[in-house]
C-alpha cells in the first residue's frame, strides 16, 4: 500500500473533515453513491445497519425513511451535530473505527465507504472491529481506493516521497491523507479478519466530476435531468435526454469504462462474514 499526502491536514483526525462535509451536499442522492445501491442488493426487510464514518448521516436517514434500523458512528463530531441542527436528530454516536461501541454480533449490514483508508495505523484493527459487531451471515459493503493504471504510473513518484518522509515521521503523520491499496491487499487483510469476498468491482465518486465546468449539463444533455425530489416535472420540458434508452446505457458503460480507466479509481468490496454453520464447519 502507498500513502498519500495533503497540506489541509490530516484526515486521521476529526479536525480534517467539518470543512470536507461543508463541500457535499446534506440531500441524499444516490447517483454520488455507487456503495448504496449495492448495499441495498444485500439487505432484508428492516435490516439492523451501521454506517461506520457516517458523516452527516445522509444515508442513515435515508435508510431510515425506507424502515431500516440504521444508525450512524463517526469520530467527527461537529459534523453530526452540524447535520442535527440542519436537518435534525438521527442516530450516530461519536466513536472510533478501532473500538466500535455495539456488542457482538449486533449487525446484519455495515457500509463502509471512504472511511478505513484514512486510519493512520492501517486498516486490520478496524477491519476486526466491522467483523466483530457483524452478526454471522451478515455483510460489509466498503469502498477503498486502490491502485490503478494512473496511480501504477506514478507509483516511483509516491515510492520516493515516501521515503523522504520516513525520514520525518511526524511529518508524514501530520500530513497523511489516506492509504491506497491493491487489490490482493484489500482481500488480504479481509480474509485475515475472517471475511469471504463476495463481490469486487472497480467504482468512482462522481462528485469529482461535478467539480469540472460543464460536466453537469454534459450529464443532463445526454442522460436527461433529474427529477426533483418532489415527483415534480422538470421546469424546461427540453431537459429530457436526447437518446433512446438503448443508446444511452450503451453511453453510460463507455462513459463508466473510461473514467474506471483514467480516474482515482476506488474498490467496491462485498465481503460476508461466516454464518455459524459455515464456521463449524
Amino acid at each position: 500500500m502507498i500513502a498519500f499526502h495533503t497540506n489541509k491536514g490530516t484526515a486521521s483526525q476529526p479536525g480534517f473533515w467539518p470543512d470536507y462535509w461543508k463541500t457535499v451536499s446534506i440531500q441524499f442522492d444516490s447517483r454520488y453513491l455507487p456503495e448504496y445501491p449495492v448495499l441495498m442488493r444485500h439487505l432484508t426487510p428492516a435490516a439492523r445497519v451501521l454506517d461506520v464514518g457516517c458523516g452527516r448521516g445522509i444515508v442513515v436517514r435515508e435508510l431510515l425513511r425506507l424502515g431500516h434500523k440504521a444508525r450512524g458512528i463517526d469520530f467527527d463530531a461537529d459534523s453530526i451535530f452540524d447535520s442535527v441542527a440542519h436537518a435534525g436528530y438521527f442516530p450516530g454516536e461519536v466513536g472510533d473505527l478501532n473500538l466500535l461501541p455495539y456488542r457482538d454480533n449486533s449487525f446484519d449490514a455495515v457500509l463502509l465507504a471512504g472511511t478505513i483508508e484514512h486510519v493512520f495505523d492501517g486498516p486490520q484493527r478496524g477491519c476486526s472491529e466491522v467483523f466483530r459487531v457483524l452478526r454471522p451471515g451478515g455483510v460489509v459493503v466498503l469502498t477503498i481506493p486502490y491502485i490503478n493504471i494512473i496511480r501504477k504510473i506514478l507509483l516511483p513518484f509516491y515510492t520516493s516521497r515516501d521515503v523522504l518522509y520516513s525520514f520525518f515521521p511526524e511529518r508524514r503523520k501530520e500530513r497523511f491523507f489516506e492509504w491506497v491499496f491493491t487489490r490482493s491487499e484489500v482481500f488480504r487483510w479481509l480474509k485475515q479478519a475472517g471475511f469471504s469476498v463476495c463481490e469486487c468491482r472497480r467504482a468512482y465518486y462522481t462528485t469529482v466530476l461535478r467539480k469540472i465546468p460543464g460536466v453537469i449539463r454534459a450529464s443532463e444533455f445526454v442522460f436527461g435531468r433529474r427529477m426533483p425530489s418532489n415527483g415534480a416535472a422538470p421546469r424546461n420540458s427540453s431537459g429530457g435526454s436526447r437518446f433512446s434508452p438503448r443508446t444511452k446505457e450503451l453511453l453510460k458503460r463507455t462513459i463508466e469504462g473510461t473514467l474506471n480507466m483514467i480516474m482515482p479509481n476506488r474498490l467496491l468490496v462485498v465481503a460476508r462474514k461466516p454464518a455459524v454453520s459455515e464456521s463449524a464447519a
